[in-house]
């Protein structure tokens, strides 16, 4: 007895002991000062006023169980403190079995898990989000193998493509890009390198149609080896740009079918803009206008 209470004594845990069906709890340690309790004896009724509201069924649902299966508890809940703040707790306890068979009690253990459940709820929160803002991004990601074969693919790559995610999860990045594009040359070779930033280059996926998606993609070596990448569809850039180049060329080759010739100056009067045909009308050359 004497060495269990020096062991007691000499862990941070908090020790506690009840009677065969629980009606009454002895605890060692400072947990009757951190939940502002003025003994160290407790009733079950004492600890369930403790114990979360959104933790007492379990809790219950647990020591019931092993009462009835005479069975070592193991179960995690939060108890409030004194200034009115929850923490994580994890149970644990035995039945001290007499020769007879009969439970004389019950011995046990609360380790303060608190900062350690935190940290697991806030992994567990995060991934969630990662996983939702991949599923819902407007953006193609996939996860794959150094060999090209893809590991993961989110449903806006999918979409892209036109293929079902089982049907891209059995494919390889080669099945569906144009390793013939000259524009990716030394881009795989950048992509590779972890010491570098996401690679951004431009290429062509193929559709499952046979037609070719204009897109840009970051590509970033893990450090495991595997290949993360984000893709986008720059379809309608493409167009914008083409479409924008053409009015270009309408507007210049409208200007230079006027008659007479044209210019543009700015508040100070130093020429910005001309056609040919004030070259040629003038005498000077390009160089020359633009410095007058």
């Amino acid at each position: 007895e004497q060495q269990f209470r020096m062991l007691v004594q000499a862990t941070s845990e908090i020790v506690w002991i009840t009677d065969p069906a629980g009606g009454s709890l002895r605890i060692s340690g400072s947990l009757p000062n951190r939940v502002g309790l003025k003994s160290h004896k407790l009733s079950g009724l004492d600890l369930a006023r403790m114990v979360h509201p959104d933790d007492r069924g379990a809790a219950a649902t647990a020591w019931q169980q092993a009462l009835a299966e005479c069975a070592p508890l193991h179960t995690e809940y939060r108890l409030r403190m004194t200034d009115g703040d929850y923490r994580w707790f994890a149970v644990r306890g035995v039945p001290m079995v007499a020769d007879d068979g009969q439970v004389n009690e019950w011995i046990g253990i609360c380790i303060d898990i608190h900062d350690r459940k935190v940290a697991e709820l806030d992994l567990r929160n995060s991934r969630r989000q990662y996983r939702e803002l991949v599923e819902k991004s407007i953006d193609g990601i996939y996860l794959r193998r150094a060999d090209g074969h893809f590991l993961f693919v989110n449903p806006a790559l999918c979409n892209m493509l036109g293929y079902h995610s089982d049907e891209l999860l059995n494919m390889s990045i080669l099945d569906v890009m144009n390793a013939n594009d000259p524009r990716i040359s030394g881009f795989l070779e950048r992509a590779s390198n972890p010491e570098e930033l996401p690679a951004v280059a431009p290429g062509q996926l193929r559709h499952r149609d046979g037609h070719w998606v204009p897109v840009e993609s970051a590509v970033k070596q893990l450090d495991d080896g595997r290949i993360q990448a984000v893709v986008r569809d720059v379809t309608e850039r493409r167009h914008a740009e083409r479409q924008f180049v053409a009015e270009q060329r309408f507007i210049v080759e409208s200007i230079n079918s006027i008659p007479g010739f044209f210019y543009v100056c700015d508040e100070q009067r130093r020429f910005l803009r001309w056609d040919p045909r004030f070259e040629w009308i003038t005498g000077y050359h390009k160089h020359e206008i633009e410095t007058m």
